[in-house]
């Protein structure tokens, strides 16, 4: 899924993501009775830079550093800063 922010400077969006990362991290989903499980997540976070930026260079960006961040070895984010 993407989330989009409007007139949020990268440091705020790329907080964002970092706090968003840290809840999944440590939330822990029920499966079953008695079960429970966690699960962790990736983020790539990309900051319109242009006024003749695209939505689509938007989220192709945001994809590139998706990819980075599961390269990276995966539960983080990476920001084009």
């Amino acid at each position: 899924f993407i989330v989009v922010l409007i007139n949020s400077p990268i440091e705020r969006a790329n907080q964002w993501a970092e706090d968003f990362r840290s809840f999944i991290e440590n939330y822990r989903f029920s499966c079953k009775e008695g079960e429970n499980t966690q699960i962790t997540t990736s983020i790539g976070v990309y900051s319109k830079k242009k006024v003749e930026d695209t939505m689509e260079k938007l989220i192709n960006r945001s994809k590139l550093n998706l990819g980075r961040a599961k390269e990276q070895g995966k539960n983080c984010v990476v920001t084009n800063g």
